[in-house]
């Protein structure tokens, strides 16, 4: 079923301008308590590790591409991009939110994992686009 959920994503994202990450994190509420509740009962115990192991894949992943001489050459750029991302991500979403009528604490709660995702969007899009 996970699979078959990453590859729709895959598909989707390739023919749309949606990226994976928005994709799995659509997929996953609809399969999940929210939605249809697809995910079986025994799963639920993972529900704690689960998103530290897919934040250190994140990290993992973004971490593999800078080297020693890129952080020299271009580590202040990337940390003040990398801010202005996280925090912009960080105003944006939770000012939408709380526009749109969710709690202050909820809507903070959904900024912070949008930021948390960002960077990993960013860089998929950043790679497609560059082929």
């Amino acid at each position: 079923m996970h699979f078959l959920g990453g590859l729709i994503a895959d598909i989707v994202s390739c023919k749309t301008v949606l990226s994976r990450v928005t994709l799995f994190l659509f997929i996953c509420l609809v399969a999940g308590g929210t939605g249809f509740d697809l995910i079986p009962a025994d799963l639920h115990a993972w529900y704690d590790i689960l998103p530290v192991i897919a934040l250190t894949m994140v990290a993992f992943l973004l971490g593999s591409v800078l080297h020693r001489d890129t952080l020299r050459r271009y580590g202040q750029a990337i940390m003040a991009i990398s801010g202005a991302i996280v925090l912009g991500t960080l105003g944006i979403v939770s000012v939408g939110l709380v526009a749109l009528g969710l709690p202050i604490g909820l809507a903070l709660l959904l900024a912070t994992v949008a930021a948390a995702t960002a960077p990993a969007a960013n860089q998929r899009c950043n790679h497609s686009v560059r082929g």
